[in-house]
């Protein structure tokens, strides 16, 4: 029997815009530092702690997101996999694989963060609930376009490259698939 996996990657729409918007801040420093064609700078004469700040922020910053979506658009990481091993989303700033058993999933289905407001739920996407188990983190620092909180892992339908009704139709058969306990 061939092992089943379903892969969710990070939308490369939003990477190009994110990519657009750090690169702008790299043009914005460039031009502030350099060049003082688009804005009229009024930086105190010789180097300040504004100007040093001021690089800092738009070419350091500005810079290196401008990067960072450029390697992602290029090579989309992957935000959540259903695998034989379990459920695995990516975890810190680089989207580091944390992987939690089949055993240990409760429910798949729908949901918004658990602490976001009713407002905010408009971004709702698929949600993956895990048992109150000792072995299951509580809470856990995730990357961008992903939500872990209370046990609950939550996908925004807008970083996610995959349709919300799609992961969740996925995930169930795979949780069919590798379980005996029927998923809610």
């Amino acid at each position: 029997m061939a092992a089943e996996t379903f892969t969710v990657r990070v939308n490369r729409l939003i990477l190009l815009f994110l990519g657009l918007v750090g690169a702008l801040f790299f043009r914005v420093g460039l031009d502030g530092a350099f060049f003082r064609e688009w804005l009229n700078w009024n930086f105190p004469p010789g180097i300040s702690w504004q100007f040093i700040a001021f690089c800092f922020f738009f070419l350091g910053c500005g810079g290196l997101i401008a990067l960072n979506c450029l390697w992602y658009f290029i090579r989309p990481p992957v935000m959540l996999r259903f695998d034989e091993k379990g459920v695995t989303f990516g975890t810190g700033f680089r989207y580091r694989p944390h992987t939690i058993a089949w055993k240990h999933v409760e429910k798949i289905g729908y949901g918004a963060e658990a602490c976001v407001t009713l407002k905010a739920q408009l971004f709702a996407g698929a949600a993956v609930v895990f048992r109150d188990d000792p072995g299951v983190p509580a809470f856990r620092a995730v990357s961008m376009g992903l939500g872990y909180s209370f046990r609950r892992l939550t996908l925004h339908w807008l970083y996610a490259d995959r349709l919300p009704w799609t992961i969740v139709r996925e995930g169930k058969s795979i949780f069919k698939k590798y379980t005996s306990e029927p998923c809610a």
